[in-house]
This record gives C-alpha cells, structure tokens and sequence, in this order.
C-alpha cells in the first residue's frame, strides 16, 4: 500500500549540493555568488535544542519518539532532534552526506525521499526535513509522496530558516508565478483529506507541521491503494476509461464506484493545485494529474 512508485532520485542538480559547494557556501573559487545561498541554510543556521523542542510541544507533538529525515544533507537538523531524544533515520540520495552521517553515529538509508519503502514510513512516527523541497514541488513526485508521508501519526514536519523565506520571499516578488510557498505547498490536500497546517518560530527557524486528522486517515489509505494500482496498470498518458476503473476496482479489491469516486477526488486536487499555482495554464489540462512518471488524464465524470 506504501510502496513507493520511484526508486530512482529525481532529477536536480548535485553540483549545488556537493561538499566543496557547501564548503564555500555557493560561492565559486574567486569568492563570488554561484548558488542561491538558501542551499547551504542548513549548514550556518544554529539550531537551538530546548526553542526546537518546545517548537513541537507547542505543534501538538508531545513526544516525539522516532522519525526519519529525508534529504538529510548536511545533517544539523537531524543531529538537533537526536539531541532532544528523538530516534533518528538519516536518508538522502547523496553518499558524501550518508556516509558523513553514519560516522556521526546515525543509522542511514541512502535514498531519495520519492524512493522511500513502506516500511520505513510505517516505523516512523513522523517525516521531517530541513527545507527539502522537492518531494512536494516536483509534479511527478509530490501527490504520491505526500500522501504517504502524511500516513505517519504525527505527519511531516519541515523546518525552514528565516534567511530562505526571505530570499524566497523576493524572487517570488520578482516572479509572482513561482507559487512555491511552504503553507501553501501541499494546501491542495485539504480539499480531499481536510490537511491540517501550523506553525511557529524557534529562533531563527520556523517549524511547520503538516498533517491528516485521524477521520479522514481511511480516505487518504483508500486513494493511496487506489493511486498504486492505477501507476501498476494503466500505461502513460491514458485518459481512463471504464475497463481502467473495472481493472484496478478488481485488484484493489474495491467497488468500482469506490474507486471512481477515488480517481475523482485526485483530479480534482491537482486541478485545484494547477489553477492555484499556473492561473493562466489552459483548461484543456483539466482532469490530468501524475503519479511517478505517469500521467493519466479523465474527461467525462458523468
């Protein structure tokens, strides 16, 4: 049911996020800018333990027991919740920053956090991060991979720093189409599962808490299942029809109207993410979402 649907990392660029780059701070040999300086944030942010741990007090999570951290990176921010007693499993798609990791005494898993196993969303009581992005900007990736992480008792926690808001802040001046800010991120859930969002400042961080009210868990359960066998078996770029609905009804195990009333509720998120991010993107990309590298599309609901 939580099997991811990518194994391999999605694309981006591992120049940015190299040792030597980090080292410099984004800066090339000669000292000037070469990278956004939000990529290195992590790595001169400090991260105050007790403002951290009464941060998450006060998001509703009492005690926090184990999570694992995706896009781990440079590692301040897993080694911060670890200080305060959580149980921590490191992941990210880059050796340099695994390996740094395990020689910091964590337990490790090198992969993306598109690649996930359903095992290890299920042993933890909570996804977290510092500023990864990509799992919920990236089309391809982020319905699929949200929904799973949301699964968690206590949903996806992600910290961003008061210097990348800023930064982000301006270019989204300068280019108000961006449409990537972090509350609004994943706001498309709440039309389907009623997605709830806080947060609140530790220093110069702040602490966002993403989650899924137990009420509406099954649903979220149902159109992960739902989600899995339509990318399993249905080809790309099919706009699906009955035979697609009888198909995956039968090996979910679930009525076809279920299971139309599913497929459904998922155009009408990504629809609803579409005309919020892209208001000028054209109706004739209605209906259509994605699922991995997949995309299916439906035209007639009646």
């Amino acid at each position: 049911m939580l099997d991811p649907v990518l194994m391999e990392p999605s694309d981006f660029d591992v120049k940015v996020f190299e040792l030597e780059s980090v080292g410099r701070v984004g800066r090339a040999v000669d000292g000037t800018p070469q990278y956004p300086a939000r990529h290195y944030a992590q790595s001169v942010t400090p991260i105050d333990r007790e403002r951290l741990g009464k941060a998450l007090l006060k998001l509703g999570i009492p005690s926090l027991k184990k999570v694992t951290v995706f896009g781990g990176y440079t590692g301040e921010f897993a080694l911060a919740l670890r200080d305060i007693g959580v149980e921590v499993l490191f992941t990210d798609p880059m050796r340099v920053w695994v390996e740094r990791a395990k020689l910091n005494g964590f337990k490790v898993d090198r992969r993306a956090a598109e690649g996930m196993s359903g095992d290890m969303i299920g042993d933890s009581e909570a996804m977290a991060t510092f500023e990864c992005y990509m799992p919920f900007t990236n089309e391809a990736l982020s319905m699929y991979t949200s929904m799973r992480f949301l699964t968690t008792s206590f949903g996806i926690i992600f910290a961003e720093s008061d210097s990348t808001r800023n930064e982000m802040r301006g270019e989204m001046l300068a280019q108000a189409s961006r449409g990537k800010q972090t509350p609004s991120m994943m706001s498309y859930l709440k039309l389907g599962y009623g997605l709830e969002s806080a947060f609140t400042n530790a220093g110069g961080l702040r602490i966002y808490r993403f989650s899924i009210p137990e009420r509406t868990k099954p649903v979220l359960l149902l159109d992960l299942v739902v989600l899995k066998s339509m990318h399993d078996l249905i080809r790309d770029e099919k706009e699906v029809d009955a035979e697609d609905v009888h198909r995956v009804a039968q090996a979910c195990g679930l009525g076809r109207e279920e299971v139309t009333i599913s497929m459904k509720r998922m155009s009408l998120m990504t629809d609803l993410r579409l005309k919020r991010e892209f208001p000028s993107l054209s109706p004739q990309h209605n209906g259509r979402f994605w699922i991995g590298a997949k995309m299916f599309s439906f035209r007639n609901w009646d």
